[in-house]
């Protein structure tokens, strides 16, 4: 059915935006770690260190969510 398709749309939309907010959340994290190792005394390139590797992990977990959700759809 059309409405069925159109909803499995819908979830897939919405894992894809779950995804960048994950990614987000371990970007803002990093940050933080970051400001707060430089508050406490290590030097200035904690801050963006500590962001980009929080990058890094939030677009390992976000693409490996992606990549779940595109596996399980294609079986479809």
């Amino acid at each position: 059915m059309v409405y069925k398709r159109s909803f499995e749309d819908f979830l897939v939309f919405g894992k894809v935006i779950s995804a960048a907010l994950v990614l987000c959340g371990f970007l803002i994290l990093g940050l933080l770690v970051g400001r707060r190792l430089e508050a406490s005394g290590w030097p200035g390139w904690a801050v963006p260190v500590c962001a980009a590797c929080g990058a890094f992990v939030g677009a390992w977990q976000a693409w490996s969510f992606v990549k779940q959700a595109w596996r399980r759809n294609r079986r479809r």
